[in-house]
């Protein structure tokens, strides 16, 4: 009987911590500010996806957040050549709980997803990574492929 009363608890602990997280599924344009949490995690970058437009959008990642991404998949802050679609992104990770930018596939192999692209014109001091970590990408000009604008990247690991 004693064995039964634990096993119950233990599926129950186990309902509560798999609720505690979600898969959110990210593709196309993000064209309005929104942040991405730990309990929103992990976020699947399908694609190519766009962080620009004429309300200059921010993603901000809190920390302990984790992106994956698909096969070739890469974002892309701003826009190469046009001043009104603006974008940025922030992350917030702390020394124990970094943002972890990640491959979606179960044993991860290098270059498995492009890249995050920062193009010329981005939203003037919201593109900052802070202790993030980067892996498995960089199948096109490394994992941060910086083609303008001035990003700060600090405490990062590639």
């Amino acid at each position: 009987m004693k064995t039964k009363g634990i096993l119950v608890s233990l599926f129950f602990l186990i309902l509560i911590i798999g609720s505690m997280t979600a898969e959110t599924l990210i593709s196309g344009t993000i064209s309005t500010s929104q942040t991405w949490t730990w309990e929103g995690s992990p976020y699947i970058v399908s694609g190519t996806v766009n962080i620009q437009g004429v309300s200059n959008p921010v993603v901000t990642i809190q920390s302990r957040t984790v992106v994956k991404f698909n096969a070739g998949a890469e974002i892309v802050v701003g826009h190469a050549s046009s001043s009104s679609l603006r974008g940025g992104i922030v992350t917030n990770g702390l020394i124990t709980y970094p943002v972890r930018f990640t491959a979606n596939q179960e044993m991860p192999t290098p270059g498995f997803w492009k890249h995050i692209k920062i193009n010329a014109f981005t939203v003037d001091g919201q593109v900052n990574f802070s202790r993030a970590v980067f892996e498995y990408g960089g199948s096109v000009n490394g994992m941060l492929e910086v083609t303008g604008s001035f990003p700060q990247v600090t405490n990062c690991t590639f």
